[in-house]
C-alpha cells in the first residue's frame, strides 16, 4: 500500500514537470484518448504513464489516480481534470 502510494506521488510529480506547456499536456491526451471520446478511463492513463513517463503502475493505482481527479463522477478524465492533475498536489 505505501509502495503504491510513493508511485502515484512520483507519476504525479513527473506529470507536474509538464503542466507549464498547455500544448505538450493536450497532445499526451490527445495521444492516449484510444477511444477518441475527450476522456481517459483509468486504462488510457496506464498507457499513458508508461509510454510518457516510464511508469508501469497498475491499473487500481491508475483508478485511485483518476478517482481522485474525475469531478463529474464519471470515473474518467477530461482535460480540465487532466490538467488539474498535472497542475496541483491531489
Amino acid at each position: 500500500w505505501v509502495r503504491a502510494k510513493v508511485r502515484v506521488k512520483l507519476a504525479l510529480r513527473q506529470l507536474r514537470s509538464l503542466a507549464d506547456n498547455d500544448e505538450v499536456l493536450r497532445s499526451i491526451f490527445n495521444k492516449f484518448d484510444t477511444s477518441g471520446d475527450g476522456k481517459l478511463d483509468a486504462t488510457e492513463v496506464k498507457v499513458a504513464l508508461r509510454v510518457a513517463l516510464g511508469m508501469d503502475m497498475s491499473i487500481e493505482e491508475c483508478e485511485k489516480m483518476v478517482s481522485a481527479a474525475d469531478q463529474d463522477g464519471g470515473n474518467t478524465l477530461d482535460f480540465e481534470e487532466f490538467k488539474a492533475i498535472c497542475t496541483s498536489h491531489l
